[in-house]
């Protein structure tokens, strides 16, 4: 049965009563009907259509030599440029600065209150998270994000998810503890890594996470037009240099040893066109107390600026068991 509850900012959730496993329910919200009801494709940029011609032939010709492009391709992230909506929210921030292994990883904090931290994924940046920086000193949060390691102002070329969680560490033990902490993408499995190696996180909101390395691989691979052997030969690369095996610093590895009584929401799009439906359905299926809610039409960056998905997050944090409640997850 299909059910529809309004709540008093008119946000419509329609609620599956299927449960997958005993505690957990899907719970669909749907948009505001707009302009544009499905994400927009975005176009291959030029760089990425050189790389998708040239990979495969130089791993023909010198496949040494193509194996060193691919672990730097895999390791660097993207620079994008900064839309000018977000360009604002950096300029009223406090900036910080903490040292991640020598290198400098920026910080920044809005607001004043208990601190909310928020975590960008790969080539991401904090004021992706513009609206929701806004919504959070609204309600009388602080609210702390910062560049990842190789992103926006903070050194390095090159990163990690490892160098991710070790930021996270840094910035909590500068601005922590967090009240609640929000993940986008890649930003999720860091902040599970972190709590994993220590992070009190009492409640973690994750959207739009990868959780399935065989995944993660295989869309790198069809980025650039790499052969199965190139990335057999990335995977043994990352586990002799990281010392653990690619599956191991999966989402669906690392929230097995979320603490149970963590206050867990994941939010996922059903036309995410970089992470499939699959990967939060796996993170549910190990951590099934979560509160599990999908959106349709706002594809993987999208869901962040939309004001339903914000409030939502928020309710979830001001009384996590009220929502838990709601979706059937208590």
């Amino acid at each position: 049965m299909i059910f529809s509850l309004t709540v008093d900012y008119t946000l419509r959730l329609t609620l599956a009563t299927h449960r997958e496993k005993a505690y957990n329910m899907s719970t669909v919200i749907t948009p505001k009907p707009t302009l544009r009801s499905t994400p927009k494709k975005v176009p291959i940029p030029f760089f990425l259509r050189v790389i998708r011609w040239t990979f495969p032939k130089l791993e023909v010709v010198a496949p040494r030599l193509a194996n060193r492009w691919l672990v730097k391709l895999f390791f660097t992230p993207q620079q994008y440029p900064q839309p000018a909506r977000e360009k604002s929210v950096i300029h009223e921030a406090e900036k910080f600065e903490v040292l991640v292994g020598g290198k400098k990883v920026q910080g920044y904090t809005w607001g004043s209150g208990p601190a909310i931290l928020f975590v960008h994924g790969w080539s991401g940046r904090p004021a992706q998270f513009a609206q929701f920086i806004e919504f959070c000193r609204r309600e009388g949060y602080q609210a702390v994000a910062f560049d990842a390691p190789a992103h926006g102002l903070s050194e390095g070329k090159q990163t990690t998810v490892v160098e991710f969680k070790n930021a996270i560490l840094a910035i909590s033990q500068k601005t922590g503890p967090f009240h609640a902490v929000i993940a986008h993408s890649l930003g999720g499995v860091a902040c599970l890594l972190a709590i994993n190696e220590g992070l009190s996180v009492n409640t973690l909101v994750m959207i739009a996470t990868p959780s399935i390395g065989e995944e993660i691989l295989s869309e790198f691979a069809g980025r650039i037009n790499a052969s199965s052997r190139a990335i057999h030969y990335l995977r043994t690369y990352i586990h002799q240099t990281l010392g653990k095996s690619f599956d191991e610093f999966s989402g669906s590895y690392l929230i097995r040893y979320l603490p149970p009584s963590t206050q867990l929401l994941i939010m996922h799009d059903r036309q995410d066109g970089q992470v499939s439906m699959r990967n939060p359905e796996q993170l549910v299926k190990h951590f099934p107390q979560a509160t599990f809610l999908k959106t349709a039409g706002l594809g993987h960056n999208r869901i962040l600026r939309d004001v339903q998905v914000i409030r939502t997050v928020f309710d979830y944090i001001n009384n996590p068991q009220t929502m838990a409640y709601l979706t059937g997850t208590e």
